[in-house]
């Protein structure tokens, strides 16, 4: 599917007018409900938002502006698919064109989507969520909670998300290793997130920003804890590697035979020469 969302630009140069060259972006989504009998994660990817069983959507599109995102809804609380969907529907719906990518205008868009999830949410609902805001090759990575995005490129992977929760506290205080936390018994407790659920949370706590720049010859993959809690950072690059584009069902072939134990969703995001 090739999808071209954004309206036509027009710059100016000395010798005339000439058509802006828009950049070029593919995206894979891919969502796996596990055995969970509801579909709690949403995906933001480009102008569209996912909440589907079973997903693999390959999009391809010309424009400067991109969204990517997953919310990852909380099981046990009352409408976690409500609220990641809410929130991806949130973020879709900023509107490019008045929003600038840098950290301060990020953070005021969370705030303003933490107060409405307040208003129009279920009282203790709540949802993670992680993403790439992008204008041209300029970025911000946010996470609340612990769903994650990495970026990847031939020499290996990193995170660029720092996760809200008990493991991540552990490990920065040195109290257990990276290894310690991939199987500590309660990875999934977190401390912060997005809803009703964590509207005091807001006064203790801040969303994790990265600014970066966005280059080509690397990825970028948004994950809920469903894909991280499986496979750790150098398996997820080792099963993506060399093309991650095309081996991204692979991927979830991967954790499949791993067994499921939760919603996994992950979107995987290219800038294309």
């Amino acid at each position: 599917m090739y999808i071209v969302y954004s309206d036509k630009q027009i710059r100016i140069q000395s010798l005339g007018f000439a058509k802006h060259r828009l950049m070029k972006w593919h995206l894979l989504c891919v969502m796996d409900i596990g055995p969970r009998t509801l579909q709690e994660d949403s995906l933001l990817a480009g102008k569209r938002v996912y909440q589907e069983n079973f997903l693999i959507q390959s999009q391809k599109f010309e424009s400067d502006w991109v969204m990517a995102a997953v919310c990852d809804g909380l099981g046990g609380h009352p409408g976690g698919d409500s609220a990641s969907r809410f929130v991806c529907e949130s973020l879709n719906q900023a509107a490019p064109s008045s929003l600038s990518i840098d950290v301060k205008s990020v953070d005021a868009l969370l705030r303003r989507i933490q107060r409405r999830t307040e208003q129009q949410l279920a009282a203790r609902s709540g949802t993670t969520a992680a993403g790439l805001l992008i204008h041209q090759h300029h970025a911000v990575a946010f996470n609340v909670g612990d769903s994650r995005v990495y970026e990847l490129n031939a020499d290996g992977a990193h995170c660029l998300s720092h996760d809200h929760s008990l493991v991540q506290r552990l490990i920065d205080e040195k109290m257990i290793t990276p290894a310690q936390a991939f199987k500590h018994p309660h990875r999934n407790i977190i401390s912060f997130g997005l809803g009703p659920v964590f509207s005091e949370r807001w006064t203790q706590f801040a969303p994790f920003y990265r600014e970066l720049e966005i280059k080509p010859d690397f990825w970028y993959l948004i994950c809920s804890d469903g894909l991280s809690d499986l496979m750790p950072i150098e398996q997820i690059h080792q099963t993506l590697m060399p093309d991650p584009m095309q081996k991204g069902p692979d991927l979830l072939k991967s954790l499949q035979r791993f067994r499921l134990v939760d919603n996994t969703s992950f979107v995987l995001l290219h800038m294309d020469n």
